[in-house]
């Protein structure tokens, strides 16, 4: 069996290789290691790879921890089924992947780095893991089609940072009670948001600037000890 347990940066980074099979052995996924684009201001449009298996996911014998930063940035991948391993996902580490419409997360994922998921105009819905604790700057930001985004009943996540959803289609938003915080311009041009529930034993006691400008909300109720501002435009 394959005794593989990292692969480093740029390893396959502007290949023509189109599908790959990472071993359940391999720990550490390095930094652009398959990234089709070096930056996000790169015009080549997406391509390289468009499958990725990770071995031992479906059994749980996957001991992949982390995925580096930009590692499949600009990819042809349409679909990532994460083992329950992962623990940490880099920056823009699938950032203008137009293509990808289905993420299944890692039942222990922590941490969604800054601009992870950045501008992935084909994702429709995310369901978030019970483990999450902190969404970063940017990671959603201009997925233009995300319309629906879940937290389960138990969830413990605490921070969504500045532009997170910023530009999304989302409609409604349940908060869990955890959320302290919200950052500036979280969600910031969803021009299709209407509500956002937050329940009465909610955390949360910061809300930026702008977090809800140039949305829908016809009413927020918040708790009088939140500090910060609520944006909400002239015309609703």
């Amino acid at each position: 069996g394959s005794v593989l347990e990292i692969i480093e940066q740029f390893a396959f980074a502007f290949t023509s290789i189109n599908a790959i099979s990472i071993p359940s052995t391999v720990k550490t996924i390095g930094n652009n290691a398959f990234a089709y684009k070096t930056t996000l201001s790169d015009d080549d449009g997406v391509g390289g790879i468009s499958t990725v298996t990770f071995l031992g996911q479906n059994d749980d014998t996957s001991v992949l921890t982390s995925i580096g930063d930009y590692a499949f940035l600009g990819s042809a991948l349409y679909e990532i089924l994460f083992p329950n391993s992962l623990i940490s996902i880099g920056k823009y580490a699938f950032a203008d992947c137009s293509g990808l419409q289905n993420i299944q997360f890692s039942n222990k994922l922590t941490t969604i780095e800054e601009g992870c998921f950045y501008m992935n105009s084909g994702l429709l819905s995310v369901t978030f893991p019970a483990s999450l604790i902190f969404i970063k700057d940017n990671a959603f930001e201009n997925c233009f089609d995300l319309k629906i985004i879940s937290f389960p009943s138990n969830s413990i996540v605490q921070e969504i940072g500045k532009k997170t959803f910023s530009g999304c289609e989302i409609k409604t938003i349940t908060l869990p009670k955890t959320v302290r915080s919200i950052g500036n311009s979280c969600f910031l041009d969803c021009q299709s948001m209407t509500k956002i529930l937050v329940p009465p034993d909610s955390e949360l006691s910061y809300i930026g600037q702008d977090a809800f400008g140039t949305t829908k909300i016809a009413q927020c109720l918040i708790d009088p000890d939140v500090n910060g501002i609520v944006t909400i435009p002239a015309n609703v």
